[in-house]
């Protein structure tokens, strides 16, 4: 269940679909980090783009490590 939680929270993470079109992109009212990703990339700021994408490239990964470790099961003797 807990690794059914984590891994559905990342995926609402990186939604972006369903935000554009439904709350659009209002700067710190309904933006993502999705949201946030393109319209850095739309206004041409690199650099921020590139940190954006790290950070929920990081999030990604930690939940899936989170998975992992959670899945894990003892071995039985």
């Amino acid at each position: 269940m807990i690794s059914a939680g984590i891994l559905s929270w990342a995926k609402a993470v990186g939604e972006f679909g369903a935000t554009v079109t439904l709350a659009g992109t209002m700067a710190f009212k309904t933006e993502t980090m999705p949201t946030a990703i393109f319209m850095a990339l739309a206004s041409a700021d690199i650099p921020k783009t590139v940190i954006l994408i790290l950070i929920l490239a990081g999030i990604g990964l930690t939940a899936l490590y989170a998975v992992r470790l959670l899945g894990k099961r003892p071995q039985p003797l």
